[in-house]
């Protein structure tokens, strides 16, 4: 255990991870990193006019757009979705005053001569009050009947209960909600991967590690609002290098009663997780999947299939694609177990992100598994 412990410290994961949390972002600096309003305040400035990055920012909301509503009429969603258009103009407006309130955000733009309002009510760890959503929805749908109109509503609501969601949690169900989340991994990331001057790059960087800081209010915790790929990765391959010392740690916590008894009650419940004598979704998977590859049950048509992200979400409800082809074996990528199978004379990694709820519903992973599993079983 001594020789573990050295190896958690000197790990370049464990590093990475100290030097990124040591430092703060600016808003946490200024303790307004949950407020509200400075966060609709980025959002005018990511979009507004003036900021060079502000077109391409567009771009990728309309991007997100076209993935999450359905209030496009069928010629400007292909358009938006092909992306052969211009954005002739546009103009941004924070708190955007109406006869029924402030609108958090509102943008007005022209896309190929057709004229788009998109109107923004951003909500952080606070509520609806007084059918704001609603009021606003019939304000902008009785006026200007030549434009289009589109509502969001923004949460810092995870990707996970998001996609679990039936309707918006908004008092108006003409709006699509959206999260955080979606900003990072569909507007800011790929913003710095096509690469910005250092001045916005710091900007865009600093707002990122505000969002995945957990904050305290009061007697109140909040977890992260979004995370980062980079910080998503670090904190993946840190559990995944010492899953044996934080179990230690949760077991040797849930036992020590010098710990306050909220902490020791934590640290039960998640010892009780983590050792659940079930088999777990993850190990289920694994088992049943090597058996059918043994058994050579798998088509290689099915093995095309298993490396597409979209078929295996859709079959598995799974993040990644099933199956990864081994490239470089020195370079084994996230989300995947380290052993590899053998299938058809190739060599693939397995992906070992499943999930089970508490909740024994149809949202399982092990309930998507078990429905695929009969058709090879019959």
């Amino acid at each position: 255990m001594i020789n573990r412990i050295v190896e958690f410290k000197n790990s370049p994961t464990t590093k990475n991870l100290r030097e990124y949390y040591s430092t703060n972002s600016l808003m946490g600096i200024y303790d307004i990193n949950r407020k509200e309003i400075r966060h609709t305040s980025f959002l005018k400035w990511l979009f507004d006019k003036e900021t060079a990055i502000s077109e391409l920012s567009l771009r990728k909301l309309l991007d997100v757009i076209v993935l999450k509503s359905s209030s496009l009429d069928d010629e400007l969603q292909q358009l938006l979705t092909i992306g052969n258009y211009d954005i002739e103009d546009w103009k941004v407006i924070e708190n955007h005053s109406i006869s029924q309130g402030l609108v958090d955000l509102y943008i007005d733009l022209t896309v190929n001569s057709c004229q788009i309002e998109i109107i923004i009510e951003n909500k952080v760890y606070s509520s609806e009050y007084d059918d704001q959503t609603q009021k606003y929805f019939d304000y902008f749908t009785n006026n200007n009947e030549k434009s289009t109109k589109i509502f969001l509503y923004l949460t810092p609501i995870s990707s996970l209960e998001l996609d679990k969601l039936n309707e918006p949690e908004c008092c108006c169900k003409g709006f699509t909600q959206i999260n955080y989340q979606l900003i990072v991994d569909s507007v800011i990331e790929p913003i710095l991967e096509n690469g910005v001057n250092q001045n916005i790059e710091f900007i865009l960087k600093d707002y990122l590690k505000a969002l995945s800081t957990p904050v305290k209010i009061k007697q109140e915790k909040f977890k992260n609002m979004a995370i980062s790929n980079k910080e998503n990765e670090l904190l993946i391959r840190f559990w995944e290098e010492n899953e044996d010392l934080i179990l230690k740690a949760v077991e040797a916590t849930r036992d020590n009663s010098h710990i306050e008894p909220e902490k020791r009650e934590v640290a039960r419940k998640i010892s009780e997780l983590l050792n659940n004598k079930e088999e777990k979704v993850g190990a289920y998977v694994k088992r049943n999947l090597m058996q059918l590859f043994e058994q050579n049950k798998i088509s290689n048509q099915e093995v095309v299939d298993f490396q597409d992200a979209g078929f295996s979400k859709r079959t598995f409800d799974i993040q990644y694609p099933l199956l990864k082809k081994v490239l470089n074996s020195k370079d084994k990528p996230l989300h995947y177990w380290k052993d590899t199978v053998s299938i058809y004379d190739e060599q693939y990694y397995i992906c070992c992100k499943w999930f089970e709820w508490f909740e024994k519903d149809n949202n399982n992973d092990r309930v998507y598994f078990d429905k695929w599993l009969k058709t090879k079983l019959i």
